[in-house]
């Protein structure tokens, strides 16, 4: 069963583009909100949350409902909830096999802004919808496959963002990753930013709004002084941006601060890490190069998000004190659009081959190529080109990609995008060109036209995500295909039910069994090659892949990737931690959560029945944040003494654990800002880290990092089992729910609430005698620096404290005289 084609919708006459449909995303207080999907469970959530915090929610659609749902009106279609309220924005709360529909309802409605939420939706969907948004200036689309978009300045959420991480302030916020836009917004409100406008961008293959867009949005907002991006591997968005950047710091006096960073650094190659849009096509740049771009483009780089919050500060207090200056790039003031900025061609290696469960065998991509009557010869000694259809993510539609060589190097490669639309190529303009490039004779132009015919009919057929071919000229002149690589979209198996047939070609057997027993509980699970003694257990794509990113860069050795997924149960955790603890590599577990939809309660619970009913014998350290943290953070046990431990385990805590022992160690710290933060703190007396590098170098470079005011450790499972689960249960160990916390006599673990996931680094690098790396003589006197630049802060505090106090004294003392 195949898609279906595309139709125009807007009833008004075309006069500008769907570029023209940028100034949307400026939601506020002034923003009416629509839900699609409004009586279902997560959507009444997120409504009765949003209404709470002062989003203006007008009311749902139920399709052929008319009623009401939390005092709110249900009406039966969009259009006439856009007759009747005159909604500016959509939120889209259904599954991924309907999100298609419920856009193009909205698009035929004219809604200024559609914000799209589910993951899963099939690739062919999008495109489809792509081509409808591209002939109309009405809608802009955010997602899908993402949080959505929040103005913590006018209280306005359309999406699933944890609302305690937000607070109003100047930095502008654009991500693929969900969690990772979490972190990155917790970061700048502990710093006392806040934020003003945050965009996702979304995890999947085609994001209705993309980095450029968000961009040029911060431009021109007088509420945004600092801009931070988040990107990740897959595509060209974040080359795109660098070139943005680099032009914009050209022509820009005083550009605004930029700060960026790239998830999945440490991805092995030619996998996909969760996102749908988390790989290469061919031609594509890696991560590495994505880094890179935006450094050179003025972006200052981190390898965490915790590290956004402070250096944006510094960055925002450099420009206040040099108002006026240009940039390095020069002085400019003029303006200039997208479509002229310079377009750079990446440099990094090919693309590895994709590992995706749905790529087929060469036999069985030569067969369907022979079913359209392809000439085939797979005993050719040597080929001439390749040529592949796949997706275009910057023009947001299918394309030709074509190189002169046997593999898809960036430098030699060229996209030809066409239209979704598209019937035939016979005597398309775009076939000569393609031609012109692969270098081949005139003669072979009818038989490349006819290639290129039958792929891009497997590919809307079929359902692919890309078609590979190798090809050359036989010894008659004839063009013939050598060798074929075909990838289908599974949502459009697992999530619409379509392509049974393509999909009964997985072979699960030849596929790794830890891999495909996690795909079972929607859980993404890749084993990682090489020592591997740490396992991850982390909620969403992005800080999954940022998790195993940092814990590389700083000497750990990952086992696995692993995201729970966006629908993650107890049930899942659970199945999580026997997954990762199969692999007898295992030596320490890192929970790593900042739950939107993903409850910190659940993930808390899921521990509880993991040591409850597996034989857990590795140690555990869990932080959690996000949704429910409390509740999540009462749950986990902070320590527990052993009842009946073997030697080993004994001698294993010994070297791990300093202070109590426990099962699970809970590192989590409230988010707050550092403002708030000096007016009930003590003043440290040493300095404190300020960088996951200085929390891991620490302790002298000849030493393993083994020092730690946390414990970790492992034991057997918790008997008896703390069930039911809930805020008023008690639990056998000091801290739980129903007691004190932290246990009378032990020491409060949280130092400073920034460097969560850093300490947690420490902690497993300490537990599995990991040494820190050395640091060169410039990077101890940048540290140096930076610790001096934080005590001067602290004391600064200090002294405006005990000068506002002086003046509260004499104030009173004013007062009493009088």
């Amino acid at each position: 069963m195949g898609v279906r084609w595309t139709r125009r919708f807007s009833s008004s006459p075309r006069t500008t583009s769907y570029a023209d449909t940028l100034p949307n995303l400026k939601i506020g207080a002034h923003t009416r909100v629509l839900f699609q999907g409004f009586t279902g469970r997560q959507a009444t959530a997120n409504v009765k949350e949003s209404l709470e915090w002062g989003t203006k929610i007008v009311g749902g659609v139920k399709p052929g409902v008319e009623g009401e749902h939390l005092g709110l009106p249900v009406f039966p279609s969009v259009k006439v909830a856009q007759e009747k309220v005159k909604p500016d924005a959509s939120a889209i709360y259904v599954p991924g096999n309907q999100t298609a529909q419920a856009i193009e309802e909205a698009i035929e409605a004219e809604i200024s802004l559609v914000v799209a939420v589910a993951e899963h939706v099939p690739i062919h969907d999008i495109l489809r919808i792509h081509s409808m948004l591209q002939t109309q200036s009405k809608t802009r689309l955010v997602g899908a496959n993402c949080p959505g978009i929040i103005s913590a300045i006018g209280k306005c959420r359309i999406g699933f963002q944890p609302l305690p991480c937000f607070a109003p302030g100047n930095v502008g916020i654009v991500a693929k990753s969900g969690t990772l836009s979490y972190e990155t917004v917790a970061s700048t409100t502990r710093a006392g930013l806040g934020q003003s406008l945050c965009i996702s961008m979304g995890g999947d293959v085609l994001a209705g709004t993309n980095f450029v867009d968000a961009l040029k949005i911060f431009e021109h907002d007088a509420d945004t002084e600092g801009i931070i991006l988040v990107g990740e591997i897959g595509g060209t968005a974040e080359m795109d941006a660098a070139e943005w950047i680099k032009d914009y710091r050209r022509r820009t006096a005083d550009p605004k601060p930029i700060m960026a960073l790239v998830g999945g650094l440490e991805a092995p190659p030619g996998r996909i890490m969760g996102h749908a849009g988390a790989w290469a096509a061919p031609g594509e740049p890696d991560a590495q190069t994505k880094y890179q771009a935006l450094e050179r483009a003025g972006a200052v780089m981190v390898n965490h998000p915790e590290k956004f919050g402070e250096g944006m500060k510094t960055l925002l207090g450099n420009r206040a004190t040099r108002p006026g200056t240009s940039s390095i790039f020069g002085v400019g003031s003029q303006k200039r659009g997208f479509h002229t900025i310079r377009r750079v061609t990446p440099t990094s290696h090919p693309a590895a081959q994709q590992k995706r469960n749905l790529y087929i065998k060469q036999f069985q991509a030569l067969d369907i190529l022979k079913q359209k009557s392809i000439p085939i010869n797979e005993t050719a000694s040597s080929s001439d080109g390749s040529i592949s259809i796949s997706v275009d993510r910057t023009a947001l539609s299918p394309c030709i990609v074509a190189s002169p060589g046997t593999e898809f190097e960036p430098a030699r490669s060229r996209k030809f995008p066409f239209s979704y639309t598209l019937a035939s190529f016979e005597n398309n303009s775009v076939i000569p060109e393609v031609l012109s490039h692969l270098g081949l004779p005139a003669s072979a132009q009818d038989k490349l036209a006819g290639l290129v015919q039958a792929l891009w009919e497997i590919f809307k057929e079929k359902e692919a995500f890309v078609l590979e071919t190798r090809i050359g000229l036989s010894t008659e002149g004839n063009l013939e295909v050598h060798g074929a690589h075909f990838g289908f979209d599974d949502a459009a198996y697992r999530s619409a039910g379509r392509q049974e047939e393509i999909h009964s070609l997985r072979n699960k057997a030849e596929e790794v069994p830890e891999e495909v027993e996690a795909e079972k509980d929607g859980i993404v699970y890749i084993t990682l090659q090489g020592e591997g003694s740490i396992g991850t257990l982390v909620n969403g794509a992005g800080l999954a892949m940022n998790t195993v990113d940092a814990l590389t860069i700083h000497g750990g050795h990952c086992a696995n990737f692993l995201d729970t997924g966006g629908k993650a149960t107890s049930e899942t955790v659970k199945s999580s931690f026997r997954i990762i603890c199969s692999d007898p590599r295992v030596k320490a577990v890192f929970v790593n959560i900042f739950g939107g939809l993903t409850r910190c309660d659940m993930i808390a619970e899921g521990i509880i029945m993991a040591f409850r009913d597996l034989d857990m014998q590795v140690p555990v350290v869990v932080r959690l944040r996000g949704t429910n943290e409390e509740l999540g953070q009462k749950m986990t046990p902070p320590s527990r003494a052993m009842s009946d431990p073997s030697a080993e385990l004994q001698s294993t805590l010994r070297d791990l654990a300093i202070g109590k022992k426990g099962p699970v160690q809970d590192i989590s710290r409230p988010i707050t800002s550092k403002a708030s933060d000096s007016t009930t703190s003590k003043p440290s007396k040493k300095p404190v880290a300020d960088s996951w590098e200085d929390e891991a170098n620490s302790s002298s470079d000849d030493e393993p990092a083994t020092k730690s005011n946390l414990a970790i450790s492992a034991e057997g499972p918790l008997d008896p089992p703390p069930t039911p689960i809930s805020p008023q249960t008690s639990y056998p160990w000091p801290g739980g729910a129903g007691s004190a916390s932290p246990a009378a006599g032990q020491k409060d673990p949280a130092r400073r609430p920034e460097k969560q996931t850093a300490v947690a680094g420490r902690l497993i690098a300490g537990a599995l005698g990991i040494r820190a790396p050395k640091r060169t003589e410039e990077q101890r006197a940048y540290d140096r620096s930076v610790k001096e630049q934080e005590i001067r802060r602290r004391n600064r505090e200090r002294e405006e404290l005990a000068k506002a106090k002086e003046e509260e004294e004499r104030a009173k003392a004013s007062v009493w005289t009088d």
